[in-house]
């Protein structure tokens, strides 16, 4: 290794240069690196996450959360498959090793899941979210305003979007916490039923009223115009005039149903320090630098509000920038001590000036070319590479302590010129090699480390290597170089041979040196003049004291020399006491602290907040609305950012979500423990009631200190009972707090049977009564109107939903086909009844008609037979009177 320092000292002047250019190179780099609060992760996961409103806990089980499993599990290089299933909400986990192409598995997975979307319930929608902190906002921010949710929300996307998204490094910003308005369509039953309307023919009468065929083009003076038929519907208005075919004739919408245009239902509520608003998150690009890109937001948001007007206001809920920037301070303070004392020792050891400016210069220069290495293999600066260089400021000196001591001492023995730095180095050469090489055998292997600890730590690992093997080049090439000139340059070879006259005191440890030496064995005689032969074959100093006398004179020697002699002479008390220095740092051992990160210092806070199954959005708001009432009592918390109703974001990164949880981002005042304020907030949040389970920890950083335990089984009673027994075997372990289990209790499910024979008998089937179930509840989705740049969904109801049991059971399910043909068919059977009643009736009325016409004919001819003999008898009276007479 001594030839680097042979060409070194041949070419001083190109040395001078390659130092100059790598020191500027170095600070360069250091202000080109970008800053960030950790190394840039990619954990080898992804979150498959899909909603199924409404739904029951076991129904998206079976037909979201199965399918998509059996989908995943196929996909090439992924090793475990998980879910959580609550409800409405499927979440599926995937993992895979590390070392695989992530975006190649993520793209399989995205496949996969595209292709299973036609087999799974309608409106089931997954999505696919990545597992880098990349994803992770490099700045949050609440927006409150005194205009209307809508209002801000449509400023917001308009104006801020469009600016933020516009700076450098920006790779996309997002508002959440706002909600869309839809169409409702609620039928009137009584309406439908008059009119003699079929709800089921909206979906279709919509699509065709809404349709614009593009029927071709014609010529007008001298232009060719295209010509469409029809335009599309555009509004509440357009709706309600859609006619739909009744039952003697077409009528319009609005005479059989409500339409009206109102906000979706709420599924998640925003506040901050008490006050509605909206949330704002800004991500970067992988490239971009997550403190200038923090900067320029920030710097922007003063005149977004101005431009967004309404009172405006802009809250920073979460931003890395700060402490970011805190942590290079303070990391970079203490490295400048750390350099400052470095050469202050060296200064108190050799009490020389110009050897302690070479060692100065050194120092920088190891690690300047660290941060080019850093730079050139595309790291950043985080607190990993910070707290690597930090560390190798205390061991980069030695090297360069090494060389130059050794160098001084070979100047001050009378040596000259270069062959006095050549014979320094190559005496020193090997073991400042060997030294370097074993220090960074150490620390390069924490790169090799497989998993999340590994990708954290390799950074570190190649900070602290490029910087040990900057400072042996340096101590190799630089160091004698700034030797020749600045120990041996402008010095006759006289001056470089004479040697300071000893002092008293160091005549009189001289004299108390020979004295001893005359109580020595032979055999420290014979090693006395053997060293002392090696010396002299290397020469002698003018007043002829050899080497080892001239070293004996140092300050460092006196106490080390009498300790070392006894050392010698006590070998077996000197390794007992080493054994038991050593069994008693081992036996402290257990009794260190042990995590992953630690507690990383940040001034923010975050609380996860979740209730009993099944609880409402509302309820969940009034539990959420105590734990605020505490958190803002706390003198050490300046601002409260709280979210109602879990979304995908968290439950893609393992959370539960729906409308029974709440979480809550805490920023502290400057100075304040997130550690300590965490543990004040749990002691007075366990004495709060009715705000179900509660978790604190501190905000920030891509791992925690949880302790996880897996319980498997195929019985979900025995599952359950395992994991009650499991939680309360890990509450009585020391150390262990907001122990819980993942595994929800059982929400509340009001079951609907159909009985099959009275819903055959109807003509019904039980998809068809769930429909009409869900059209009565939440109503079924009617297509899409678009309305310049925006457009709402249609939301079709049967009915104003019920929300009692006894109005669900009320409810009047729609009359199927079998029904309408029994209907007429007993229409017919009644009116056949009817005709052939009235046929009986006929011949009733004939038959008493001919009977009476008989009985008055019989009358009339008794009458007539009376009247007959009337007359026989009047005639008889009448010849007999003739005959009396005649």
């Amino acid at each position: 290794m001594h030839l680097l320092t042979r060409v070194s000292l041949a070419n001083r002047v190109l040395v001078a240069l390659l130092t100059a250019l790598l020191m500027g190179v170095g600070v360069f780099a250091a202000t080109a690196l970008k800053q960030e609060l950790f190394p840039s992760l990619e954990l080898p996961t992804a979150a498959v996450v899909a909603t199924y409103p409404g739904a029951a806990p076991e129904v998206v089980e079976r037909e979201v959360t199965g399918p998509l499993e059996d989908a995943l599990r196929p996909v090439s290089g992924i090793t475990t498959v998980t879910s959580t299933t609550t409800r409405g909400v499927s979440q599926v986990t995937v993992h895979w090793d590390y070392g695989q192409d992530s975006d190649a598995v993520r793209s399989d997975v995205e496949q996969a899941v595209a292709g299973l979307r036609s087999r799974l319930p309608a409106g089931v929608e997954p999505q696919v979210l990545g597992g880098s902190l990349d994803a992770i906002p490099i700045i949050a921010l609440s927006v409150t305003s005194q205009d209307d949710e809508a209002t801000l929300a449509r400023t917001l996307e308009d104006i801020a979007v469009p600016q933020l998204r516009g700076i450098d490094g920006v790779r996309s910003v997002t508002v959440s916490g706002a909600r869309k308005d839809q169409i409702v369509i609620t039928f009137r039953p009584a309406d439908v039923a008059r009119f003699g309307v079929s709800m089921a023919m909206l979906p279709q009468t919509l699509q065709a009223a809404g349709a614009t065929v593009p029927a071709g083009d014609v010529r007008s003076r001298g232009a060719q115009i295209d010509v469409q038929v029809g335009r599309p519907l555009t509004g509440v208005t357009d709706l309600k005039a859609v006619r739909l075919q009744g039952t003697d004739g077409p009528v319009t919408l609005a005479q059989v149903a409500d339409v009206r245009s109102e906000p979706v239902a709420a599924t998640t509520l925003s506040r901050t320090n008490g006050r509605p608003s909206l949330g704002l998150a800004v991500v970067k690009d992988t490239d971009g630098n997550t403190v200038s890109v923090a900067h320029d937001v920030r710097a922007a948001l003063p005149g977004l509000e101005r431009s967004l007007g309404g009172g405006a206001h802009f809250s920073t809920v979460f931003d890395q920038a700060p402490f970011i920037e805190k942590s290079i301070e303070n990391l970079g303070t203490e490295g400048l001590l750390g350099l400052a004392f470095a050469v202050f020792v060296i200064f108190v050891f050799l009490l020389s000036v110009r050897p302690t400016v070479i060692a100065a210069i050194s120092i920088p220069a190891s690690l300047l070319i660290a941060l080019i290495g850093l730079w050139w293999s595309d790291q950043t600066l985080n607190i990993f590479t910070l707290g690597a260089l930090t560390v190798a400021i205390g061991r980069v000196v030695d090297d360069s302590i090494v060389v130059i001591e050794n160098i001084k001492r070979h100047v001050g023995l009378g040596e000259q010129g270069h062959t006095a730095i050549v014979r320094a180095v190559r005496e020193v050469a090997g073991a400042v090699t060997a030294s370097t090489v074993t220090t960074v055998a150490v620390f390069l292997p924490l790169g090799l480390v497989s998993g999340e600890v590994g990708e954290l730590f390799r950074p570190f690992a190649l900070t602290v290597s490029i910087a040990l093997l900057a400072s042996l080049f340096v101590s190799l090439t630089i160091v004698p170089v700034l030797a020749s000139w600045f120990m041996m340059g402008g010095r006759s070879a006289a001056r470089a041979a004479e040697v300071p006259a000893p002092s008293r005191r160091g005549r009189w440890w001289r004299r108390r040196r020979a004295a001893g030496a005359h109580e020595h064995d032979a055999h420290d005689h014979d090693a006395h003049d053997h060293d002392a032969h090696e010396d002299d074959a290397h020469g002698h100093d003018a007043q002829g004291h050899d080497a080892h006398d001239h070293e004996a004179t140092t300050w460092l020697q006196r106490p080390y020399v009498p300790a070392l002699r006894w050392a010698l002479a006590h070998r077996v008390v000197t390794l007992l006491v080493s054994l038991a220095i050593f069994a008693g740092s081992m036996a402290l051992v257990p009794h260190l602290r042990t995590d992953f990160l630690g507690d990383s210092g940040q001034d923010t806070l975050s609380l996860a907040q979740d209730m009993p199954p099944g609880t409402t959005l509302e309820a969940t708001d009034a539990a959420a609305r105590k734990v605020e009432a505490v958190l803002r009592a706390d003198p050490a918390i300046t601002s409260v950012q709280t979210t109602v109703g879990g979304g995908q974001e968290r439950a893609a990164f393992g959370g539960t979500s729906g409308a029974s949880t709440a979480s809550m981002v805490v920023t502290l005042r400057s100075g304040e423990s997130a550690t300590l304020v965490g543990q004040r907030l749990r002691d007075r949040l366990s004495t709060v009631s009715g705000i179900g389970d509660v978790q604190v920890r501190s905000g920030g950083g891509p791992a925690n200190s949880d302790v996880s335990v897996r319980i498997q089984g195929n019985d979900l009673a025995a599952l359950r009972t395992g994991s009650e027994r499991v939680v309360a075997m890990m509450r009585d372990v020391h150390g262990l707090e907001e122990v819980r289990s993942d595994l929800a209790a059982t929400s509340p499910l009001l079951q609907v049977d159909i009985d099959p024979q009275k819903a055959g008998a109807a003509g019904m089937t039980q998809a068809e009564v769930g429909q009409a179930v869900t059209a009565a509840l939440r109503g079924t989705p009617g297509g899409q109107i678009v309305a310049g740049d925006t457009r709402q969904d249609i939301l079709v109801r049967s009915r104003e939903p019920a929300t009692t049991v006894a109005a669900l059971e009320g409810l009047e399910l729609p009359v199927t086909q079998k029904q309408t043909m029994d209907a007429r068919r007993a229409a017919a059977d009644d009116v056949a009844d009817e005709q052939e009643a009235a046929q009986q009736r006929q011949q009733a009325e004939a038959t008493r008609a001919a009977a009476a016409q008989l009985a008055q004919l019989r009358v009339a001819r008794a009458q007539a037979a009376r009247q007959a003999a009337q007359t026989q008898a009047q005639l008889a009276s009448v010849r007999n009177a003739v005959q009396r007479i005649a």
